[in-house]
């Protein structure tokens, strides 16, 4: 790789279970690992896949509960795009 990493570095990423993010996991994968869990995560619909977002996040809720929000994020370990086509 061009920054000196290897494919088996890990870094973290927060799952949350659906867009209300009222529970959150986390978890620390390889780069292949997340492509898996990318390829390999299935639903009905996208409003039935969980949310994956590429930082760490404290106990700040909104005043709906929501955990995911710019407030609450306490580091950054990557970036992401959504990809609808």
């Amino acid at each position: 790789m061009l920054d000196g990493s290897t494919a088996s570095d890990k870094f973290l990423v927060t799952l949350f279970a659906d867009k209300g993010a009222k529970t959150l996991a986390t978890r620390e994968v390889t780069l292949a690992e997340l492509g898996d869990l990318a390829v390999n995560t299935t639903a009905d619909s996208k409003d039935r896949l969980p949310l994956l977002k590429l930082a760490r996040f404290g106990d700040r809720r909104t005043e709906k509960g929501s955990l995911r929000h710019d407030a609450n994020v306490e580091s950054a370990t990557g970036v992401e795009m959504d990809y609808d086509g």
